[in-house]
């Protein structure tokens, strides 16, 4: 037969069977869409190139050091590297800002992260703007002239309603007003994962845009805050266009020993480059999707399971058709082609299932001081995906079902009853296809139901974990006085004017301010060095989280001084410079000597000293699984932010002073934005909560569905063998077997399964617990007795619910009815 007709004929037979059809299709559905939610995840994430014309060519440049593989470029250096490459086509080069940004006149600001890009930004990349033109070479030549900007596609619609005349109008950014020369085409989010720039402005802009930036921005050579893309030359790869910069990057050490004493560069492909910059978000990523796989694998289990029952049923005809001159070809061909209508049903399912996956994801929310854009779609990469899915799962579930259902001996197949041949039992011969799907299934459920064991009391664990600061009865907001050009003098006004009012306010116990907060998405790392400690050949440093904060911040937020004092007002602009560090960094500033009285600088051999004036206790600073990590504090009286958070501990509701605030604030200025105002209690519910509560979520519903597949491919079993020894059950009852009997045979078959099940999936998921859970499960032990002891419990409950009804059925067959079927 030609694939029309045995398609036609695979339709008609699978309707014959619908119960057979429904629990394939779904069966299928669950592993598709699981997979298809999870990929897109990983997609946006890790996969995705970036949206521009012949992308495989683009590639980052990442500055290198003996202690930083991929670290950051100066504008010096990259002025360099571009003027030198003859395999590059094209240098590019970005950096990132925030900035409170206005449409419209008498338009609170709204606060977003940006980028800063070179002249040849946009046409290295090949991207074409939708709406005007994209910067000239001459607008990023002079500092401070050209206040041009390109703005997205999403700022478009959502301030100017997609409005064509929106070029050469102004938009404020932070205070000053650029002028609107292009739109970004939509599918262009910008070359960083969850970022999407609601503005471009060229690099000589910086000083208008941010005008508390280092004046030597892009003449230092140790700045180095920018990203270098490169797009290949046509014929020229990888391998050649490092070892070309390379040589640059020795001239340049030489040239330049001060800063670029032992510093070359690292050219990646772009897909890899982000592999390599978010190693944590890449391992992450990759092992969600590996679990939603095993849930895949057992789908695929399943329906080989059942075409493999649906094989022996069908053995006798399958035979007569094979005597009377069809090929084995012929009906393999047909048997796959009942596969692949039931893959493409339930990968058609599968989508549908995978669409409420994506909506579930994309309802997640992230608190942030800026939007955040993870980019997951249900576009055609992904329904690509899912269809190459649903055809590899028809062709891998059902192929061996189909050779195995035209093998064998004719005759005594035909010879045999309608059922198939007898010598297939669950009793005798243990060791078959089925039994082995069975077990499989079973197995990787084991270790669907550990993981997911883990990742809850992880969850529960992470809940308790001591952050380093108090987390109730506490408001905090953020402001930017920079962004109505207040200047430092006015700023700090500003602050102490707001500061005094919300203290004398009722209800209000105390108010600090600080730079930043744990788990915040605006964390500011510094480089430290020991003082008189000999000069790092590299020119880098390690860095800790870095936060200015006023003279109460330590005491407000009950973070514990373990050692000499927090900061007071002996800590003014002209006193020597202190700082308090937490315990690694004082570890790792001076061993195991007392850290109070010693002093280190910041930022460079040339950076500010500081003296050691406390020990706070080690914290948790950006996510709750994160390994020991050094922090330090200055006072905001010697070193100045102009964007702050204000945190306020309030003696009733906190949220409940949300308008007080916007009340002071307005009183102080009408027209200062507040970018972020929220209780510390949801901040770290929904902020540093959301990596835990997002994990176990998704696990348990892989785990619940893995479980589900597995009870049914063992009921699927169990009620198969029990239909196919009809007759032996039948003369056991007939020679005096009791019911009861009967059903514990059959129950026993199940517990068979279910101890073979649960070794194996023990023996795969220990060394997992063991070397994958603690990357991001805390708090816990991943092979703890509640484990341990839980999931064999609830797979048994499990499997004895599903043998329960095919053995209550055995235990009620007609001995007389059953001795006449043959």
């Amino acid at each position: 037969m030609r694939f029309p007709a045995n398609l036609r004929f695979a339709v008609r037979t699978l309707a014959k069977s619908p119960s057979f059809a429904i629990i394939a299709i779904l069966s299928l559905a669950l592993g598709i869409g699981a997979n298809t939610a999870m990929f897109s995840y990983v997609d946006a994430v890790l996969l995705r190139p970036l949206p521009v014309p012949d992308s495989g060519k683009i590639v980052e440049v990442d500055s290198t050091t003996p202690d930083t593989r991929l670290g950051r470029s100066s504008y010096a250096d990259y002025a360099d590297l571009r003027g030198g490459t003859k395999t590059l086509q094209a240098v590019m080069c970005y950096g990132s800002f925030f900035a409170g940004i206005a449409a419209h006149v008498n338009q609170v600001p709204r606060y977003s992260l940006n980028d800063f890009v070179s002249s040849n930004f946009f046409s290295g990349l090949g991207v074409r703007p939708v709406l005007g033109r994209t910067f000239r070479a001459d607008e990023d030549a002079v500092e401070g002239r050209d206040a041009v900007v390109v703005i997205s596609y999403r700022m478009w619609d959502r301030e100017f309603a997609r409005d064509r005349t929106v070029l050469g109008r102004q938009v404020r950014v932070n205070g000053a007003n650029f002028t609107v020369i292009g739109v970004a085409p939509e599918s262009f989010v910008g070359p960083q994962a969850y970022i999407d720039p609601d503005i471009y402005i060229p690099m000589h802009s910086y000083r208008q845009a941010v005008p508390d930036m280092s004046a030597d921005y892009l003449t230092s050579r140790q700045s180095r805050s920018l990203i270098l893309l490169g797009r290949l030359k046509p014929g020229t790869g990888v391998s050649e266009a490092q070892a070309e910069l390379r040589t640059i990057a020795r001239g340049l050490a030489t040239q330049f020993p001060d800063s670029n004493r032992d510093r070359t560069v690292t050219v990646l492909n772009y897909l890899q480059a982000r592999f390599e910059n978010s190693p944590t978000d890449a391992t992450l990523s990759l092992t969600l999707l590996g679990i939603t796989g095993l849930v895949l694998l057992i789908a695929c289990a399943n329906v080989a399971n059942l075409l493999l029952a649906r094989g022996t049923a069908r053995a006798k005809e399958i035979a007569i058709r094979m005597a009377i001159g069809a090929s084995r070809v012929a009906l393999v061909r047909q048997l796959l082609t009942e596969s692949l209508v039931l893959a493409m049903a339930g990968g058609l399912a599968g989508i549908g299932v995978g669409y409420l996956g994506v909506m579930f994801l994309q309802a997640i929310p992230i608190p942030s001081d800026f939007p955040i854009y993870l980019g997951i779609q249900m576009d055609t990469r992904l329904l690509g995906f899912s269809v190459m899915v649903a055809l590899v799962t028809g062709v891998a579930s059902g192929l061996v079902p189909a050779l195995r259902a035209t093998r064998g001996d004719l005759a005594s197949t035909i010879k045999a009853s309608d059922n198939g041949p007898a010598r297939v039992s669950i009793l005798r011969g243990l060791v078959n296809g089925r039994n082995v799907l069975v077990a499989a299934q079973l197995a990787l459920s084991v270790v669907l139901l550990v993981i997911s064991a883990d990742c809850i009391r992880g969850f529960q664990a992470a809940w308790r974990i001591d952050p380093g600061f108090r987390v109730d009865h506490t408001l905090f907001f953020s402001l930017d006085p920079n962004i109505q050009r207040y200047d430092e003098a006015k700023t700090r006004e500003f602050y102490k004017n707001l500061t005094d009012r919300l203290r004398e306010s009722g209800g209000v116990t105390a108010v600090t301010m600080s730079s930043s907060i744990p788990f915040s998405t605006a964390q500011n790392m510094r480089k430290y060095l020991v003082e008189g400690a000999p000069p790092r050949t590299s020119g880098d440093a390690p860095g800790a989280y870095s936060y200015k904060v006023d003279d109460r911040y330590f005491p407000v937020m009950e973070t514990k001084i373990v050692g000499g004092r927090g900061f007071d007002s002996r800590d003014t602009a002209k006193s020597p410079k202190v700082a308090v560090v937490n315990e690694l960094l004082a570890q790792k500033l001076f061993g195991k000597t007392d850290p109070i009285g010693r002093r280190f600088r910041l930022d460079s051999a040339e950076g500010p000293e500081l003296q050691v004036v406390g020990v706070a206790k080690q914290g948790v600073y950006t996510y709750w699984a994160e390994p020991a990590t050094e922090a330090v504090w200055t006072p905001f009286s010697q070193e100045y932010s102009s964007q702050m958070y204000v945190e306020m501990r309030t003696a009733a509701d906190p949220a409940a002073f949300a308008a007080l605030v916007r009340e002071q604030v307005r009183t102080l200025d009408p027209d200062m934005p507040i970018f972020r105002i929220s209780t510390m209690a949801a901040f770290f519910r929904d902020r540093a909560m959301l990596g835990p509560r997002l994990i176990a979520q998704i696990v348990t519903a892989t785990g619940v569905m893995g479980l589900f597949m597995a009870v049914i491919g063992l009921y699927g079993v169990v009620a198969y063998a029990v239909n196919r020894r009809t007759r032996e059950i039948g003369i056991r009852l007939a020679i005096g077997a009791t019911p009861g009997r009967v059903t514990r045979m059959v129950l026993n078959q199940g517990a068979v399964f279910t101890a073979v099940g649960l070794a194996v999936g023990l023996a795969l998921v220990i060394p997992i617990a063991r070397n994958v859970l603690p990357n991001f499960v805390i708090g816990t032990d991943p092979l703890g007795a509640v484990v341990m002891l839980g999931v064999p419990a609830l797979l048994a409950v499990a499997t004895m619910a599903a043998c329960w009804i095919p053995a209550r059925r055995a235990a009620r067959v007609d001995a007389t009815r059953a001795l006449r079927q043959e």
